[in-house]
């Protein structure tokens, strides 16, 4: 839209170049020539630039992106947006070029020389309004959606998302199962590791759990039933999925209890098994 309002204000200035081209008899035809090539040379340029830009522009921001972003490396510029940008530069060239020398090959070349005017060409006027208008139009739109846009992103800063990340270090803990063979070495080991931990001066609590929030690692689901309660029909509303966390883990991750009591050394694998359900 920027290249074709550029080359529809500049046809309005070419109207006795025009008319001189003319009373020296170049043809319709030789005037359309001339006024495509200028066009689309200048609007594949125009293109060019454009896809130039977003090309790095692209390549800016996933190297700006931080690594874990999923799909990361797929970021890149379709063959379908460059064939469409390159189609609707070459078009733009074509309607812009064919315009003015349209209009040039209909005026009366004596009328044009003497008035030795400036002024547009009736229909390049109001072509170029017609690219103002949609261009403020499709601006405001952009820019309704990037503002949105900005106040999601604003409003998930602000998420209570139930737990605290502020001061919080996480670490990631595979145990070989050749050297752990049992769930109960693999207990032991954690229990030491805690208490480890937890000697050291610079934290004031430490927690283990197979998932932290918002991580996509796998969690198991198994079907429950309440005592007392008739179960539902519906097999989703029988079906939860479960987390295993020690002791001090909410108070870790700053997890407010509601209601009830939070784990303890005291609950083991011997003792009666025990949970904490979400509000939800």
């Amino acid at each position: 839209a920027n290249v074709a309002n550029l080359l529809l204000a500049l046809a309005t200035t070419r109207k006795r170049e025009l008319a001189v081209r003319a009373a020296l008899g170049a043809g319709r035809g030789r005037l359309l020539r001339q006024s495509l090539t200028e066009s689309c040379v200048l609007a594949l340029s125009g293109g060019l630039l454009g896809l130039w830009l977003a090309h790095w522009l692209t390549r800016l921001l996933v190297w700006l992106s931080p690594p874990q972003l999923p799909r990361l490396a797929e970021i890149t510029l379709d063959y379908r947006v460059l064939g469409f940008a390159l189609g609707i530069s070459l078009l733009t060239g074509i309607l812009v070029g064919w315009l003015p020398a349209w209009r040039a090959s209909r005026m009366d070349v004596n009328e044009a020389l003497k008035s030795g005017s400036g002024r547009a060409f009736g229909g390049a006027s109001r072509a170029g309004n017609v690219l103002v208008v949609a261009q403020v139009a499709l601006s405001v739109v952009l820019l309704v959606g990037a503002g949105l846009l900005m106040r999601s992103f604003v409003k998930v800063l602000n998420l209570n998302a139930g737990f605290s990340a502020e001061n919080v270090l996480t670490v990631s803990l595979s145990l070989p199962p050749t050297r752990y063979q049992t769930a109960e070495a693999a207990r032991d080991f954690m229990r030491q590791l805690l208490e480890r931990v937890q000697a050291q001066p610079q934290f004031q609590s430490v927690g283990v759990t197979n998932k932290v929030p918002l991580n996509k690692a796998e969690v198991i689901g198994l079907l429950f039933k309440v005592e007392g309660v008739t179960p539902p029909s519906n097999f989703d509303d029988r079906f939860a999925f479960f987390i295993s966390a020690s002791a001090d883990y909410f108070r870790t991750m700053s997890i407010p209890l509601l209601q009830g009591r939070s784990f303890t050394e005291r609950d083991t694998v011997n003792s009666a098994p025990v949970i904490i359900i979400n509000e939800q």
